[in-house]
């Protein structure tokens, strides 16, 4: 391909890093899935859709965003849930309500779970970390859901 300007080489260069970008995601999932043995009691991927999903230095950190009590019961049955080493994210936060905290019961929450608390405002007004190790959590389910998002943001641009 000749090109004449930098605009159009840089151009060139973001569809080349894209595409190596795609593939590479492609080969990371492929290779998680082969070291990784399958077992009944931990499915390869999960469909968790998680509100927040964040990456750092220090792994995953998701958060779940509850509006209401029923929402939050219905999570709590869900199987990534009801086994947690099947679901996504080393760090795994609650965010709810200043009304929807006040009705949930501690004994309800699970152990482990930091919990976030924001105002109508949308004001951060009460964080609670997490209370235990660091989760042992699906890196293929993680790994999935990433490549997916770059597949929706190459094919609809957002």
């Amino acid at each position: 391909m000749d090109c004449k300007n930098r605009k159009d080489r840089r151009l060139v260069y973001s569809w080349y890093y894209t595409i190596v970008l795609f593939f590479v995601s492609m080969l990371v999932v492929e290779l998680a899935q082969a070291q990784q043995p399958k077992t009944p009691d931990r499915p390869s991927l999960t469909k968790e859709m998680p509100d927040i999903i964040g990456w750092n230095s220090q792994g995953s950190i998701i958060v779940e965003c509850k509006t209401s009590l029923y929402d939050f019961k219905k999570d709590s049955k869900k199987p990534f849930r009801v086994n947690p080493d099947s679901g996504m994210g080393k760090f795994r936060y609650y965010l709810f309500t200043q009304e929807l905290y006040n009705e949930i019961s501690n004994r309800e929450l699970p152990a482990g779970w930091g919990i976030i608390v924001v105002d109508t405002f949308q004001r951060v007004q009460q964080v609670r970390l997490m209370n235990s190790k660091p989760w042992s959590f699906n890196v293929e389910a993680e790994l999935y859901y990433l490549r997916n998002r770059i597949l929706e943001i190459q094919r609809f641009g957002h």
